[in-house]
């Protein structure tokens, strides 16, 4: 009978260490998308009416085409008044300060600067992205891509069978743009290729 009891024991000690392990897991690995919400969420408390005023029932990235944005790995742009730091980016919501900073230097360099045109993208879930402006189509199975990529003039830049990535025409007229795409027969879904400020790109 003690042999019995033992083996219970040794049974019920076993199915509660592999409960307490599932446990642990599952909240092991919910924290680092937590973890990356907030970092980016608490980037400025001022932030929060802005993304805050995003509809809770709202799926779809808003870019903010207000804002300014700038890739600022040296933080050669830091103090600049009404700017904050995200990521590998310096960004203010609406232009002020920082966008005359950087017309200067622009004018100053005599318009020969590289920096591509970004904005801010408000994600659900209270986050920033960034955006250059570029997106990707996912096509029916009988669209004809080249007759697609003719007619609205876009210039690809990664090619998969059933999808291509297609490179910013700028921001001016991208909305219009991109419910034109999405409103095509021949088109399943268009995503915007947002950029994780917080990966240094290369």
């Amino acid at each position: 009978m003690d042999g019995i009891l033992k083996f219970m024991e040794n049974k019920i000690s076993s199915v509660k260490i592999a409960i307490a392990w599932l446990l642990l897991s599952t909240v092991v690995e919910s924290a680092p998308l937590n973890n990356v919400s907030e970092t980016v969420a608490n980037t400025n408390d001022s932030d929060a009416a802005a993304i805050g005023s995003l509809s809770p029932l709202r799926q779809e990235p808003l870019i903010l085409m207000d804002s300014v944005v700038i890739a600022d790995r040296q933080d050669i742009y830091a103090g600049i008044s009404g700017s904050a730091k995200l990521g590998i980016f310096r960004y203010e919501l609406a232009p002020g300060s920082l966008a005359s900073e950087l017309a200067q230097a622009q004018a100053q360099s005599a318009g020969s600067s590289n920096d591509m045109e970004l904005r801010l993208v408000a994600v659900p879930g209270n986050s920033y992205f960034v955006s250059d402006g570029s997106f990707t189509v996912t096509f029916r199975h009988s669209a004809d891509v080249q007759q697609f990529t003719s007619d609205y003039d876009l210039n690809p830049r990664f090619e998969s069978p059933k999808a291509i990535s297609y490179f910013s025409r700028g921001f001016v007229g991208l909305d219009e743009l991109i419910s034109n795409i999405r409103a095509d027969e021949r088109v399943l879904t268009l995503e915007l290729d947002l950029i994780n400020p917080h990966i240094r790109q290369q």
